[in-house]
């Protein structure tokens, strides 16, 4: 069988006309100097932790080299043995900035700042999470490298199963580099999309094939559209993916903050223009379009099986169709894919009115400035973890939503499953976060016998959790609460 890996462009990316390039994930290495610098742009020094305290700040809004914030690099550089006036650092760039509020009494702004070199002594050496040189001289287009197979530019396509974020983004890649793609979509089009979501969130009539799990934009559409990572500080492939948002409509403040966010009604319109950039790329986009199998004969795929009986012969197939696809999963269990149930975790989702959450997180006091997403300061949010030490088991919070509301996501009428979203401006009166544990293979071993393939047994216990959840709240998408 054929299997293709989406590679991922290594260490550089554009941004906005800046290519970006950083140490992380080198090998340790002695602190470079700026003696080799030429001062023509290509290089700038990286501050981190250029702190404001939150009284001489702006406020979330404002990512401009304000007067304080200038005041902080040059105290950051001094502590680096760097004297440089404040007109020197008029080009600087920031890169990143977040809200540090874990001290009350001590609240603050946390910026990630670039220098450009020429503007810096020839002395000033690396510091490791604090100081680093990053190349800036650019653009250059992403890089082709990764591990994956090539693919050949010939007439068969690549079909690409699903149109999340990994398939519009594997379809983007490859047919901006040459390679006919055919994209298929169980779901609709957003804007019809939404109309099902509508008559399920009204009046609890679920369409199957389109609602809050599938269509286009995959889950995230209508699940907040948080665009966090642990992967990176916001640089190199995740700050290509931030940027492609941005040339698609996103706000351009997605590229700084600490914890960027669309909401659901940016993502509407950012999808209607992706769309559009894969028709004129020469996508062939199938909505509607439900993957019954794939063709493998003599262990090589041959094509792609569509429900509607037909099959769209292909060179190779990207994969991509979200967790809810049960049946397809299924199906590459029968065909023999090689298949490991993964740990996950499992839990319930509680709420609060956001004006507490804000209280707790600020203080009374600047609990007052956030205005409901209008103020100086951002919407609170919070993140709590607990891990048994005997058991091993861990018990955290996730994906919390401030300012948002919880939506029903399930995908049949027996079965209950449920998330949380907010809008862009994160304006609701409460706020909710998912309060989950870990689940290990050994806790759905029991679900083995009911399922195809011993991969499939973790699908098993979800089925049977939402299906005791849709009998206690009795029915008709009903949550059972307490």
């Amino acid at each position: 069988m054929h299997y293709l890996l989406q590679p991922v462009p290594t260490r550089a990316c554009v941004s906005h006309g800046r290519v970006w390039e950083t140490t992380r994930g080198r090998p340790a290495v002695a602190a470079r100097s700026l003696a080799g610098d030429k001062g023509d742009g290509t290089y700038a020094l990286r501050l981190f932790n250029v702190a404001v305290p939150v009284d001489k700040d702006p406020g979330k809004d404002d990512y401009s080299l304000h007067e304080q914030l200038l005041t902080a690099v040059r105290r950051k550089l001094k502590t680096a043995g760097v004297q440089v006036q404040t007109s020197k650092l008029l080009n600087s760039t920031v890169v990143r900035k977040a809200f540090d509020a874990r001290k009350k009494t001590a609240k603050r702004w946390v910026y990630v700042v670039d220098v450009p070199s020429g503007t810096l002594p020839k002395h000033v050496k690396e510091t490791r999470g604090q100081l680093e040189l990053v190349s800036v001289s650019g653009p250059c287009e992403p890089s082709s490298g990764g591990t994956g197979p090539k693919v050949a530019k010939k007439k068969l396509p690549v079909v690409v199963v699903g149109s999340g974020p990994a398939g519009l983004f594997a379809a983007m890649q490859l047919a901006s580099s040459g390679v006919p793609v055919v994209l298929c979509e169980r779901g609709r089009k957003v804007e019809d999309r939404g109309k099902d979501i509508g008559r399920l969130v009204v009046r609890r009539e679920i369409n199957p094939e389109s609602n809050f799990n599938f269509g286009e934009g995959g889950a995230g559409t209508w699940s907040d559209a948080k665009l966090t990572t642990r992967i990176g500080r916001n640089d190199d492939p995740v700050r290509q993916v931030l940027s492609t948002f941005v040339d698609h409509g996103a706000p351009e403040h997605i590229l700084y903050t600490g914890k960027p966010h669309l909401g659901t009604d940016g993502m509407v319109r950012i999808l209607k223009s992706i769309r559009k950039s894969l028709i004129d790329l020469g996508v062939d986009i199938r909505f509607s379009t439900r993957v019954s199998g794939l063709d493998v004969r003599d262990g090589i795929l041959r094509g792609v099986l569509l429900e509607d009986g037909s099959c769209v012969e292909a060179q190779a197939c990207v994969l991509a169709p979200g967790h809810s696809a049960r049946e397809l999963y299924t199906h590459l269990a029968e065909l023999g894919v090689e298949m490991e149930a993964k740990p996950f975790a499992v839990g319930f989702r509680l709420e609060h009115p956001q004006r507490l959450v804000n209280e707790l997180q600020y203080g009374m006091e600047d609990a007052g400035k956030v205005l409901r997403g209008a103020g100086p300061l951002p919407v609170a949010d919070y993140k709590v973890t607990w891990n048994d030490q005997t058991t091993g088991r861990g018990c955290y919070s996730f994906c919390m939503c401030p300012g948002g509301s919880i939506e029903p996501t399930s995908i049949t009428e027996d079965e209950l499953c449920i998330n949380g979203m907010s809008f862009s401006r994160r304006n609701s009166l409460w706020a909710n976060s998912a309060i989950v544990c870990t689940i290990g293979v050994d806790d759905f071993a029991p679900y083995v016998d009911r399922a195809l393939h011993p991969a499939l047994a973790g699908v098993e216990f979800q089925k049977h959790i939402e299906r005791r959840a849709a009998e206690m709240g009795g029915g008709n998408f009903t949550c059972p609460v307490q």
